[in-house]
C-alpha cells in the first residue's frame, strides 16, 4: 500500500488479493484500489473518489470487478454532513433451467374380428381413435453477465456536548441478485431481478474518555421497498476501546 499527501490532496493506492475478508488468497490474480480526497477552499469541506478493478474469480475465468465511488465530508462547528455514492459492475456466472411442455396427437388403430355367418368367414372391422400425448423437456443454460450494484448514504450529525454525538443516516442499496430463464415463443431469454434496501439509522456515540466510547444504533429497514414495511429492524449497542 502506498499513501501520501500532496498539498491539499490525500491519496491511497493498494494492491490486494481481492478474495474478500477472512478468505485465503487462492490465485495470482490481484485487485487494485485507489482513493483520493481533496480539501476544497470552502472551510471544512472535503471531496474525493475511489475505484477498484480486479478479477472476481481468478484470471483464468475472465471475471472482473469494476467499482467506483464519490464521497464528500463537511464539518462546521458542531455540525457534520457526510455522503457517498457508489456503483459497481461485477462479472457473474449464472445458470438456470426451465421446462417446456409439448403435446402431439396420436392415432390408435383397433382391429376387431367378427364371424359372417352368411359368407362363412371372419371379417375384420377397423376403428380409429385419437388421443393427446404430452411430454416435458428441460433446458439448462449458463450465462456470464454483469451484476449491477449501486447505492449511497447521507449522514447528518451534531455534537450535542463534547462527550455526546448524535446522527441520522439514510442508506439506499440496489443490486441485481437473481437471473431466471424465460420462454419467448420458441426461444429462451434471461430476466433479472433487483433487490432494493432502504435503511434509516438513528445513532449515538458517547465518549467515556479519549480511548473508549459506547455506540448505540437503531436501523429501520425497508427491504425491496415493500409496503407495508418488512419488520426487520435492528437495535445494536457496542463498546469500543482504542489501544
Amino acid at each position: 500500500m502506498v499513501y501520501g499527501k500532496w498539498r491539499d490532496l490525500n491519496y491511497w493506492l493498494s494492491l490486494h488479493n481481492g478474495a474478500s475478508c477472512n478468505l485465503k488468497d487462492k490465485n495470482w490474480a490481484k485487485d487494485v484500489t485507489a482513493r483520493a480526497v481533496y480539501s476544497l477552499p470552502w472551510p471544512g469541506l472535503k471531496a474525493g473518489g475511489s475505484a477498484e478493478y480486479g478479477t472476481a474469480d481468478g484470471s483464468t475465468r475472465g471475471l472482473y470487478r469494476r467499482r467506483a465511488g464519490l464521497e464528500a465530508n463537511w464539518e462546521w462547528r458542531k455540525l457534520f454532513v457526510r455522503g457517498e455514492f457508489m456503483i459497481g459492475r461485477d462479472d457473474k456466472t449464472v445458470s438456470d433451467s426451465l421446462s417446456r411442455t409439448t403435446s402431439r396427437t396420436v392415432t390408435d388403430t383397433m382391429v376387431s374380428w367378427s364371424y359372417d355367418s352368411v359368407g362363412g368367414a371372419w371379417v375384420p372391422t377397423v376403428t380409429f381413435s385419437n388421443r393427446t400425448v404430452t411430454s416435458r423437456t428441460w433446458t439448462k443454460k449458463t450465462l456470464v453477465d454483469q451484476a449491477l450494484a449501486r447505492g449511497g448514504y447521507l449522514t447528518v450529525g451534531y455534537v450535542v456536548i463534547p462527550n455526546l454525538r448524535l446522527a441520522v443516516r439514510g442508506d439506499l442499496y440496489r443490486n441485481d441478485y437473481a437471473w431466471k430463464l424465460a420462454l419467448a415463443g420458441t426461444d429462451t431469454s434471461w430476466t433479472k431481478r433487483e433487490a432494493r434496501t432502504l435503511i434509516w439509522n438513528l445513532g449515538a456515540d458517547y465518549f467515556l474518555n479519549k480511548v473508549t466510547k459506547v455506540t448505540v444504533n437503531y436501523d429501520i429497514k425497508q427491504e425491496d421497498m415493500a409496503l407495508p414495511l418488512v419488520r426487520n429492524n435492528v437495535l445494536t449497542a457496542m463498546v469500543q476501546a482504542k489501544f
